[in-house]
């Protein structure tokens, strides 16, 4: 629902920059940017590292001078990174099917997955533009942009993972019991949704205009950096009582939407 507000007012504030296009105070621009689109976090024994991705994007500008203006825009980034886990232990105080309380003992090594994120992105910025020699034009962007997720998954393939039951009334280790969720699993295939939170993220981009009859190609860089988690787990373990994956993000305090590389567009 909130996804459905931020779109609709963002809309509504393009279509008044559109329909004012023909006013040299106004800039309509499509953009696309392909590089480093992740996600990135810090794990004990392991590392969550972005990939490639890519984003598209469309902004409106309006100049208060013939330099200095502020925009907004809407676009789509599709996230990748792959996660790294060599080794993991712990031990929970949990109850089983039965309401008898034990500690579920997970063991975890050479653990690899991969994650996927897209999201809907509205950035909010200041504009800068500067005419240089000859027909070249120079443009700068710096602002904050909301990120807001649609999908997010992971699949894991690859990694052994071991459970067991520590009862301290019976004072026994209960182990190789599947049927209870006590096992060694060396063929994992693991894959869900992953739970996320709407992004903040500061971003800056800059680039050269070349015009090209009343258009002109804009070429640049572009990165931002989220200023909070995008992920936000319910449990902070690998897995949980019965023998559910939670994914190697979940044990990350924060989990950043990372993104840097080059941009083209069409100016207006």
């Amino acid at each position: 629902m909130k996804t459905t507000k931020y779109i609709a007012i963002v809309a509504l504030c393009l279509s008044v920059l559109a329909g004012n296009a023909q006013n040299k105070k106004v800039e309509i621009e499509v953009g696309a940017g392909y590089g480093l689109f992740g996600l990135s976090g810090s794990i004990e024994n392991g590392s969550i590292k972005p990939g490639m991705g890519y984003q598209l994007s469309l902004n409106g500008k309006y100049f208060f001078t013939s330099n200095i203006g502020v925009g907004i825009g809407a676009g789509y980034a599709s996230y990748t990174s792959n996660a790294e886990l060599t080794s993991y232990t712990s031990n929970t105080a949990t109850v089983d099917d039965e309401s008898e309380s034990f500690e579920y003992r997970v063991t975890a090594s050479e653990i690899k997955e991969d994650q996927k994120l897209g999201a809907v992105e509205i950035p909010v910025f200041l504009a800068y533009r500067k005419n240089l020699s000859g027909k070249l034009g120079l443009n700068a962007n710096v602002g904050i942009k909301l990120s807001l997720p649609l999908s997010a998954t992971y699949q894991c393939t690859e990694g052994v993972i071991e459970t067991k039951g520590y009862y301290d009334a019976y004072n026994v280790v209960l182990y190789g019991m599947p049927n209870h969720c006590f096992e060694k699993i060396d063929q994992i295939s693991y894959s869900g949704d992953l739970t996320t939170t709407m992004a903040y993220s500061l971003f800056a981009g800059a680039g050269v205009t070349i015009p090209v009859g009343k258009m002109g190609i804009n070429i640049g860089v572009y990165g931002s950096y989220v200023l909070n988690s995008v992920l936000a787990p319910e449990i902070n373990q690998l897995m949980v009582y019965s023998s559910k994956y939670q994914s190697v993000t979940s044990l990350s305090d924060k989990v950043s939407l990372v993104a840097g590389g080059l941009k083209i567009g069409l100016i207006f």
